[in-house]
């Protein structure tokens, strides 16, 4: 009976959110009872008449049966609705998985899914269930923060954000997630606020099994946001490796006000809009206001101000020159910060013009995070933009392979194709792009340039024209224009170019002059483009095909030793960047 009112008040908690005391209060009262029930049942028997003493029972033979007949089909009753409990609980209560839009989805009995044997867990946005839903920016940061603690266990896979979180919103079956994601485990929670009080519940899912195989309710009471992290963390890692829970890293613990107010800025970075960057500063200058040590608002700073540079939102120089003063800060606060490292790398080689010194930067990134695909990413295409294209293609394949939802990579390994004249692969990549990102930046124009080297004009122009970036439609139309003998608007399409982006963007001038055989036009772009952006990123812009009516010309190996990119110098550039079948080695 004690049992059966256990599994009861369990299933009951866990309908009304229930605090877990509760169940010692009623374990208390249980055991509590035990011995008056016991002294009772001595004292007592149940009878066809009702209730009566032992002493004043006369037991006939019929009266027995009776009496027993009575009491087996109480018990075969309870015991009947005990099973029915636990099948509730086991089979009903317990698989069913909240997807990440909130909507509840039954998983089957034996999942039709190939998982990934090998320990790996894909985390995903943590869900608002706040009564006003305006902690969206607390519950995103929460599950990235975990995501980021995880991916620092050497021996554990952990998907990539950008892939995993590319699920919020969505009502897709965890068995789903895990198969586009390759993993074995999902991790998803909730955060909900009210007042003063914070609950943030967490459940790990074998998707293998559709089972929950570990959850927890975490009260603000219980610890702090830091203790709660740390344990959700050890709490997985010992669910799904136990011989890796040595391996969990401390987490960084800075003021609490200023750790809410960074994840509030990270997550209006990542939105990358003029008004969320606006905010995302302000946010990263309060935080480092209250915590000026704290490494992470710093970074934070550098990234959004190089965003900014390179959206025109700020002055270029000053963008990048507060960009690399906070990224220095940061590492200086935290030396082993792969980010940091990869911020500084990235200004560099984009802004600096100085390929050796990125090269550097991302050796240090490498070795601290070897199997992080933005890291692995950005060192594809450095390899590539140093000349060393069949050293960079695998180690994009990779970085996708470990961020399979991210446009950005499958982007730069579609271009990396282009560049290596794998023309439909590089069409397939771009394709999956606008899969994932219909609005995505410069994919139609790709796929339009790859339909101009096939020969097919009339395609490439009709990518050209679905091109959600002005500029590059408009380059997109004077190319496809001028190929299909249409001289009149392909001359006024340049004209348009010209007027439009020629004073900041002076190469996308020269490409179409240098396509169309315009050559003196076209060197003459170029010294623009010298002067205007100096000689940061020739390395990779040599590779561009629309530049191949200039390469019989002195001039154009004149050019590029000027800027840094001839054969020679390439060359001479020390990057010790691994080959994939060593990250595959490697522990992290």
């Amino acid at each position: 009976m004690s049992w059966i009112v256990l599994q009861l008040a369990e299933v009951m908690m866990e309908i009304y959110d229930l605090d877990q005391s509760a169940a010692q209060w009623i374990v208390a009262i249980l055991a509590a009872g035990f011995v008056p029930a016991m002294a009772l049942a001595w004292v007592f028997e149940f009878t066809p008449s009702g209730l009566k003493r032992e002493s004043e029972i006369r037991h006939t033979e019929a009266e027995e049966r009776a009496s027993g007949g009575r009491l087996d089909r109480i018990l075969i009753g309870l015991l009947a609705l005990g099973l029915v409990v636990l099948a509730v609980d086991r089979f009903v209560l317990e698989p069913t998985t909240k997807t990440v839009d909130g909507a509840v989805a039954q998983p089957e009995a034996a999942p039709a899914v190939t998982t990934a044997q090998r320990p790996s867990i894909a985390v995903m946005p943590f869900l608002d269930l706040s009564p006003a839903g305006d902690q969206d920016h607390f519950a995103s940061g929460i599950a990235e923060e975990l995501l980021n603690l995880l991916t620092r266990v050497p021996g554990l896979d952990v998907a990539a954000r950008t892939s995993s979180f590319s699920f919020k919103g969505k009502d897709v079956p965890i068995s789903d997630i895990a198969a586009a994601l390759n993993v074995r485990y999902v991790l998803e929670g909730s955060v909900r606020t009210s007042g003063e009080r914070l609950r943030i519940t967490a459940q790990l899912i074998d998707a293998a099994t559709g089972f929950h195989v570990w959850s927890e309710n975490y009260d603000s009471a219980s610890g702090d946001l830091f203790e709660i992290q740390e344990d959700v963390a050890g709490r997985v890692v010992r669910v799904i490796e136990p011989t890796l829970l040595a391996r969990l890293p401390p987490i960084e613990r800075a003021d609490p006000e200023a750790h809410a107010l960074v994840l509030e800025a990270e997550y209006l970075a990542g939105q990358v809009t003029p008004e969320s960057l606006t905010q995302a500063l302000q946010r990263f200058q309060a935080a480092l206001d209250l915590d000026p040590d704290y490494a992470r608002p710093w970074l934070g700073l550098s990234v959004t101000y190089n965003n900014l540079a390179a959206t025109g939102m700020v002055d270029w120089d000053a963008g990048h020159q507060q960009a690399l003063a906070a990224a220095e800060r940061s590492l200086e606060l935290d030396p082993d910060s792969p980010g940091a490292y990869d911020q500084l790398a990235w200004i560099a080689r984009t802004y600096q013009g100085d390929v050796p010194a990125a090269a550097r930067f991302l050796e240090k990134a490498l070795a601290l995070a070897p199997r992080n695909p933005d890291v692995v990413g950005h060192a594809a295409v450095l390899l590539q933009s140093i000349g060393r294209l069949p050293q960079a293609l695998p180690l994009h394949e990779f970085s996708v392979e470990r961020d399979p939802l991210d446009p950005i990579g499958l982007f730069n390994l579609g271009l990396a194709y282009y560049f290596a004249d794998r023309l439909e692969a590089a069409a397939a990549q771009l394709r999956r792009v606008l899969q994932l990102s219909p609005e995505y930046r410069g994919a139609h124009y790709r796929l339009g340039t790859i339909a101009l080297r096939q020969g097919d004009c009339e395609t490439a122009l009709a990518e050209f024209e679905q091109e959600t970036d002005p500029e590059f439609r408009t380059k997109g139309r004077a190319l496809a224009l001028f190929a299909l003998g249409r001289r009149e608007e392909a001359d006024a399409a340049l004209e348009a170019l010209t007027d439009g982006w020629g004073d900041q963007w002076p190469s996308e001038v020269a490409q179409v002059h240098a396509f169309r055989g315009d050559v003196d036009a076209a060197f003459e772009w170029l010294e623009r483009d010298f002067a205007v952006a100096g000689a940061a990123g020739w390395g990779e812009w040599r590779l561009m095909h629309l530049y191949e009516n200039l390469h019989d010309d002195p001039r154009w190996e004149a050019f590029l030793a000027r800027v840094g990119a001839s054969d020679e110098q390439l060359a001479a550039i020390e990057f010790a960047a691994p080959a994939v079948d060593q990250l595959l080695g490697l522990a992290q």
